[in-house]
């Protein structure tokens, strides 16, 4: 069975924070709370969708979206280390590239840590370039920008 991918709602909540726990050491906020996850859904020009594998949430995938600047920022992606290498981060590419021309947005940009150099291959596949590759700060990652144009 392949997966599909749909917009988050509720009762994915637990499954995101989960799967954002196993994938400790790869995003800007260490730990989520459902709270968090929350208070970024009432942002406006957020984006939020999950991969279904198996009747089970595989993974989450968000962009912030500006339409009046044509500009987003595409993460955080996570895939469940047990569905990994089956074309769900692909998965949600096309699909967040796919949502984003529909607003008319032209550039897209992604950070990640300079550490998580899997995370920078897997965008260049996707013809990100690297623009920026910051220091390290304080004992933490630097940040590595990224961007692509639609």
């Amino acid at each position: 069975m392949d997966a599909f991918i749909r917009n988050f709602n509720e009762n994915d909540t637990s499954s995101v924070v989960a799967i954002h726990n196993l994938c400790k050491g790869k995003f800007e906020f260490e730990k989520i709370t459902p709270d968090f996850i929350f208070e970024i859904l009432q942002k406006p020009g957020f984006e939020f969708a999950v991969a279904i594998f198996d009747d089970k949430v595989a993974g989450f995938a968000g962009a912030l979206f500006d339409e009046q600047m044509h500009l987003s920022e595409l993460g955080p992606i996570a895939v469940h280390p047990e569905y990994r290498n089956r074309g769900i981060g692909t998965e949600f590419i096309v699909y967040l590239f796919k949502f984003l021309k529909s607003r008319k947005i032209r550039i897209v940009n992604a950070r990640v840590k300079s550490d998580n150099e899997e995370a920078v291959k897997f965008l260049e596949k996707f013809g990100f370039e690297v623009v920026l590759e910051s220091e390290d700060y304080k004992g933490k990652p630097g940040i590595t920008m990224l961007l692509k144009v639609l």
